[in-house]
């Protein structure tokens, strides 16, 4: 069986989109209540929550399938090079690889470093306006219009926060757990999105 269709994906899959929709429904609570705080008005509106869980169901499982497939093409720390050995030549390097950690590969974790601040931000900011403007109900015009108005700064608001998150989580957290860290990462994230659109 595949790595790609273990019996533990679907299972992975379910938690890793139950994880987002939850950090995704707290942040935006926490940016209702702030807004509340600020200004007055409703501390929660439900439908903006509703949205918010919505596109984190939807979302999740492409950008979990993008990270594992960032990984799988750019290992953090790739296998040493398969060699021909004689057995005691084998035996010494099996206990030289038991006592040393594995190697970062600078090179591999620039270029997810890379693909991801660009294809991947891109595309998430886009897919987030396209989907919260077709959640409220508004036309193609309209969103073309939003998202040129509003995907730059969004865009240029992501890296001012995005890319301190991502190294960290390249270089430090297993490619499982890295949905779950950004996740947790992305409260503050969303909290700063959802006062930007509740």
């Amino acid at each position: 069986m595949s790595e790609a269709t273990s019996p533990a994906e679907p299972s992975r899959l379910l938690r890793v989109t139950l994880e987002g929709a939850i950090m995704s429904a707290v942040s935006n609570a926490l940016a209702q209540v702030l807004r509340a705080y600020r200004g007055g008005g409703a501390y929660i509106d439900p439908v903006a929550l509703v949205h918010f869980i919505i596109i984190a169901v939807i979302t999740t499982p492409p950008n979990y399938k993008w990270q594992l497939a960032l990984e799988r093409n750019f290992p953090t720390n790739p296998k040493r090079d398969n060699k021909v050995v004689d057995a005691r030549e084998k035996k010494d390097d099996d206990k030289r690889a038991a006592n040393e950690k594995e190697t970062l590969s600078i090179t591999n974790t620039i270029a997810k470093f890379v693909l991801d601040q660009t294809i991947g931000a891109s595309l998430n900011t886009i897919w987030f306006i396209v989907m919260i403007n077709l959640l409220r109900g508004e036309g193609l015009n309209h969103i073309m219009t939003t998202i040129q108005k509003d995907f730059f700064p969004m865009l240029i608001a992501g890296y001012k926060f995005w890319p301190i998150v991502t190294i960290l989580n390249l270089v430090v957290v297993p490619v499982e757990h890295r949905m779950l860290v950004g996740g947790l990462a992305g409260l503050a994230w969303g909290v700063y999105v959802s006062l930007m659109n509740i």
